[in-house]
């Protein structure tokens, strides 16, 4: 359960973070666009249409509704939920097609744990925008506390429809796989998230538990030392690699990884 809380928290940091480069990026195009019809203003202000000065107010409105999501995304990050929730209803007020702060306000009131207003946030975030996946991955790991693997599945297979590399849903849906034993479902999908991200170490580590259930200790092995090399600090990869050796009777080699994960706890 611990980990599976630990797996959740990555997850939501990692949306965070996509979340605010999305949001950086439309408040710089919609000030670029400020900028630019600001100068034509001043250079001659009769070859700017009334239709352009509308154009600068909704573009104004949108880099003010960015704003207000990236600060809501700060303060969710400090931890300060109600606070952030305020200013990503802010946002909204000024650009009800805002998905990004939909989701955001969606994650917020999840982890407030108040689940009714999270899907309907997150739903609401992909109706207005049906290429972004990460409301669909968060509504997954949604139903997936709830124990509901029909939804779970549902819409980690939508958001993998639309996004073929989409990393998150990749990953989620070994652990889907994997939580139920179906062990080369589950070594397959965290393949695909390898070539998608080949840093992803926690897709490595669960390669590794996928084949030392299914008795690979070889591939075992393989997926662990991967695995080392981006987190050499890790005491369970040591431990894992030693039940390994254990297995194929490498008795001195899983002395040596008991040792090494005894210094390293």
């Amino acid at each position: 359960m611990k980990k599976c809380f630990l797996l959740i928290a990555v997850a939501i940091t990692t949306v965070f973070l996509t979340s605010c480069s999305q949001s950086s990026k439309l408040e710089k195009a919609a000030n670029e666009q400020m900028i630019a019809t600001f100068k034509e203003m001043a250079k001659n202000p009769e070859s700017v249409k009334i239709v352009d000065v509308e154009s600068v107010n909704l573009q104004k409105e949108m880099y003010d509704s960015a704003y207000y999501n990236k600060k809501g995304q700060d303060l969710y990050q400090q931890g300060d939920l109600e606070s952030a929730i305020q200013y990503f209803y802010k946002s909204i007020a000024l650009n009800n097609k805002n998905a990004t702060a939909y989701n955001n306000l969606g994650m917020s009131y999840w982890q407030k744990n108040n689940v009714d207003e999270a899907i309907k946030n997150f739903k609401k975030a992909f109706s207005i925008n049906s290429k972004y996946t990460q409301p669909l991955t968060n509504l997954a790991n949604i139903y997936m506390q709830q124990g509901d693997e029909k939804n779970e599945f549902f819409y980690l297979q939508k958001a993998i429809s639309i996004n073929p590399n989409d990393e998150m849903a990749l990953l989620f849906l070994g652990d889907f796989y994997r939580r139920k034993n179906e062990y080369f479902s589950a070594i397959k999908a965290y393949k695909n998230v390898i070539e998608v991200n080949d840093k992803n170490s926690r897709a490595y580590m669960s390669l590794a538990l996928c084949y030392f259930e299914i008795e690979e200790f070889n591939f075992c092995s393989q997926n662990l030392m991967k695995f080392l090399d981006l987190n050499p600090e890790s005491d369970y990869a040591y431990f894992v690699l030693a039940k390994a050796a254990l297995a194929t009777s490498h008795f001195e080699y899983a002395k040596s990884f008991i040792t090494k994960a005894i210094e390293l706890n």
